[in-house]
């Protein structure tokens, strides 16, 4: 059981850590695509 809990508690981490990594890289996405839409060609 404790066995489980470790596997279930890496994946969870793991699964966190990939939601951070496409957060960050769509704000950045966000943001280039403002940035070029504010300013002028």
């Amino acid at each position: 059981m404790h066995h489980t809990t470790v596997g279930a508690g890496r994946a969870g981490e793991k699964f966190m850590w990939q939601r951070l990594a496409f957060a960050c890289l769509a704000g950045s996405y966000i943001n280039v695509s403002i940035y070029r839409h504010i300013t002028p060609p």
